[in-house]
């Protein structure tokens, strides 16, 4: 008896072929310069907030461990520390 060969799959269409990539961007030295300053701009932005919500947390958190008479002090230290990151924050959107 003759071996039976299983019929083969139907080859499926060929995919359409990929566009070309676009020419690589060429940035003037004005641009890379540019680009630098943004990218320092945000990473001290992210510092920042990261420090505005870190510093008057440990602040707050001594308030429970300090005596009565330095909580006046240390709460006058939490409200300028807040401003200050307040008016940092402010300053790098402009």
């Amino acid at each position: 008896a003759p071996e039976l060969v299983p019929p083969l799959p139907e080859l499926a269409r060929a995919p359409e072929p990929v566009p070309p990539a676009p020419p690589p961007m060429v940035l003037t030295e004005d641009a890379k310069e540019k680009r630098g300053e943004v990218y320092k701009r945000a990473k001290l932005k992210g510092t920042i907030e990261s420090q505005a919500a870190d510093h008057p947390a440990r602040l707050r958190a001594l308030l429970e461990k300090v005596p009565e008479s330095a909580r006046p002090a240390l709460l006058r230290a939490i409200a300028v520390s807040e401003s200050g990151y307040e008016r940092a924050l402010e300053s790098l959107e402009d």
